[in-house]
């Protein structure tokens, strides 16, 4: 095994300090709920998904089961337990009967 000397040491962690810069820096670095990994998290994402990377796609989505069929990822869409939902979008969008209709373009909903 080679020695490890004192330059070599300083090298690897200079190019470690620099990778992490670069990931932190990155665009494609993740963001918010859906970068935690949590089970929450992954919901979000699979509604991302259902939307094709539509927020307000999520935000507004109609398978609440009074417009469509009931989703039973629903009240966790956006990557929050429900009542925290509530609290930061309003208790409007966990209301079902609340919701637009599907056939209400994304468009004209603020």
């Amino acid at each position: 095994m080679p020695k490890l000397t004192q330059e070599r040491l300083k090298a690897m962690q200079e190019a470690r300090r620099g990778h992490q810069r670069a990931v932190r820096d990155s665009d494609q670095a993740p963001h918010g709920p859906e970068s935690s990994g949590s089970p929450l998290g992954a919901i979000r994402k699979k509604c991302l998904d259902c939307h094709a990377g539509s927020s307000r796609g999520v935000k507004y989505c109609p398978s609440d089961g009074v417009n469509s069929l009931r989703c039973a990822l629903w009240p966790f869409r956006f990557g929050f337990r429900p009542g925290k939902g509530a609290r930061k979008y309003g208790k409007q969008f966990l209301d079902p009967k609340a919701m637009p209709g599907p056939n209400t373009p994304l468009e004209d909903l603020s």
